[in-house]
Formats: C-alpha cells, sequence, structure tokens
C-alpha cells in the first residue's frame, strides 16, 4: 500500500553544490566589502567635517553628517545589545 508514495530525489553532481556554496561565500564577502567601504567613506566624511578650514566652510555650505545603516539581522541586534549568545550549538558540546 505504501509503494505508491516514492520520494524522487534529483541526481545532482557534487560540483553543483560546491560552485552554489562558491557563489554564496563570494557573494556574502562581497557584500561585508561594500559595508566595509561605506564606514570608511563616512569616516573620511567626518574627519572633513571636523577639522579645520575645510569643517567650517563645508558647515556653512550646509553639508551635515551622513547615516550609514548597517544591515544585520534581529539576532545579532539582540545580542550586540544585550552582550550575551547563549544560542551557541557546538558539535563538540555535551548535552
Amino acid at each position: 500500500m505504501v509503494k505508491w508514495i516514492h520520494e524522487s530525489v534529483p541526481d545532482v553532481p557534487a560540483d553543483t553544490f560546491r560552485n552554489l556554496q562558491n557563489i554564496i561565500t563570494a557573494s556574502r564577502d562581497s557584500f561585508a566589502m561594500r559595508q566595509r567601504e561605506l564606514l570608511g567613506l563616512k569616516a573620511e566624511h567626518d574627519t572633513l567635517l571636523d577639522s579645520f578650514p575645510s569643517g567650517p566652510l563645508l558647515s556653512m555650505l550646509g553639508r551635515e553628517r551622513i547615516e550609514v545603516t548597517i544591515v544585520t539581522s534581529t539576532k545579532a541586534k539582540e545580542t550586540f545589545e544585550a552582550g550575551v549568545d547563549d544560542d551557541v550549538d557546538l558539535p563538540f558540546e555535551k548535552k
């Protein structure tokens, strides 16, 4: 009676998964690099606003500090606010 239920798993080469993993890793690294670039540009901008003579001149021209939004997750935000991450599941940890 159960024979008519048959799971169909496609035969995908292992190279496909390795390539997918490399693409995901490269995208994540590229995103992190762009976030660091934004922070660096903000730091340079703030330095110009704080230094003399460019700071007062830029203030008179209406230049204000820029806000950079760092993309994160709710869990990461809560962890940074609390300073503790107890939801760590290490494979060698005995329960």
